[in-house]
């Protein structure tokens, strides 16, 4: 068999990539790391009854927020449905009124016919009696 070399090592960086690692900023601290840098603080000079009360706090602040984004939903929820409700019920109305119109509008051309035909057989009558006069 042949024997395999073994892989070259891969190179070092060099001082300008150090360099240029060195110059990019570091990226903004989030709020969370805010209070994880607190809670360090709180840890290096008092002890471990601060740190407690700190994740307390932190653990009830995350809790509320969690609530009120529930009930932000829950309203959001119950604001979509009653739009909803909304629009059915305008919807029902439109179909109403457009079924109520159609009606009104038959009653108006069977009207028109009747009175056309009603005229049109007086007229015929009175045209039927001049002429025997």
């Amino acid at each position: 068999m042949a024997e395999v070399a073994p892989p070259a090592p891969a190179p070092e960086p060099t001082k300008d990539i150090a360099e240029e690692r060195a110059a990019v900023p570091a990226p903004e601290e989030s709020k969370a790391m805010t209070v994880v840098d607190d809670a360090e603080k709180a840890a290096a000079t008092g002890g471990s009854h601060e740190r407690d009360a700190l994740l307390t706090t932190v653990a009830t602040e995350k809790r509320i927020s969690l609530i009120k984004a529930w009930e932000e939903n829950e309203k959001a929820k119950a604001d979509n449905k009653a739009a909803k409700k909304l629009a059915d019920i305008a919807s029902w109305e439109n179909s109403k009124v457009a079924e109520i119109e159609a009606e009104i509008k038959k009653y108006q051309v069977s009207s028109a016919q009747l009175s056309s035909s009603t005229s049109r057989t007086r007229r015929d009558q009175l045209c039927v009696c001049e002429s025997l006069s």
